[in-house]
């Protein structure tokens, strides 16, 4: 998918979003984190620094993808998230329920800790 590519391991998987994540592209994006759960991979990191739209239906996705790590017991982190995502998120008061980062390391770093 153009909006998105995974890079998975044994522990975590990458999610590298760009472009526009609008209620298409967020329906895709969440079916490939579905398929990485089914895996039996709990750990996720969304990369946002490629991201230039990014819709309600984004923030869905980050919500529901928070919920789900949750309840296996995983983390999720949002890495190089950019102004545009910040400020929707901002907005909707949900940046607090997220570690977000600004390097791939430090929230790998967080993700295997």
């Amino acid at each position: 998918m153009e909006n998105c590519k995974v890079e998975k391991n044994a522990n975590y998987a990458v999610l590298f979003l760009s472009g526009r994540i609008d209620i298409i592209a967020a329906e895709d994006v969440e079916k490939q984190v579905n398929d990485i759960f089914t895996e039996g991979i709990a750990n996720i990191i969304f990369d946002m620094k490629n991201v230039i739209y990014f819709s309600s239906s984004g923030v869905r996705l980050l919500i529901s993808a928070r919920n789900r790590t949750n309840e296996l017991d995983g983390k999720l982190a949002l890495n190089n998230v950019n102004s545009t995502a910040e400020k929707i998120m901002n907005t909707l008061g949900i940046m607090e329920h997220y570690k977000i980062f600004n390097s791939l390391e430090k929230s790998i770093e967080y993700i295997s800790s």
